[in-house]
């Protein structure tokens, strides 16, 4: 965002994600904020667009939850399953985004994409596992046992569970 500004660019689109919050209890979310805060910043006249989870081709969301499906017997539903999640499709943001170049009211806006419908994330894992002819055991699980188990997995993986901090 800093080059961008200074090299002259006239339109600053960046992608973040729907619910960043710098209050978040999540150093995820948090992360989020902060990054839009650091473009903010430089590029004042940004537009910032905070699309919920995206699905696609080859996305990282649904294809997580199919390999997830396909090896493990038991899934764990994070918040008990009843999270809501409203997938948006990667084309429908691209196309805001695309729009958005072209708007020049969206300058300085934030702009929030979900899809047509929400739905909880057992839900959505029941969808895969239907499509997939699949038959597991879902396990709810409160998120302060889903927290813990993560923070374990990520000292074992010997990765850092917070975003690093740029100069």
């Amino acid at each position: 965002a800093r080059i961008a500004g200074q090299v002259g660019v006239s339109r600053l689109i960046h992608i973040s994600g729907i619910g960043a919050d710098p209050q978040s209890e999540s150093d995820y979310v948090r992360a989020r904020a902060d990054g839009e805060s650091r473009v903010r910043s430089a590029f004042p006249d940004s537009t910032i667009v905070r699309p919920s989870v995206m699905f696609g081709p080859g996305d990282s969301f649904f294809n997580a939850l199919d390999r997830i499906a396909r090896f493990a017997p038991i899934i764990p539903l994070f918040g008990a399953g009843a999270t809501l999640l409203q997938p948006v499709y990667v084309d429908d943001v691209a196309n805001a985004v695309a729009r958005s170049l072209q708007d020049p009211a969206t300058k300085g806006k934030i702009i929030e994409l979900g899809g047509p419908q929400a739905y909880t994330y057992r839900t959505l894992i029941e969808f895969v596992l239907a499509r997939k002819g699949r038959h597991r055991f879902l396990l709810p699980v409160p998120f302060f046992v889903w927290d813990a188990l993560a923070r374990v997995a990520s000292a074992l993986c010997g990765r850092r569970s917070r975003v690093p901090r740029l100069p």
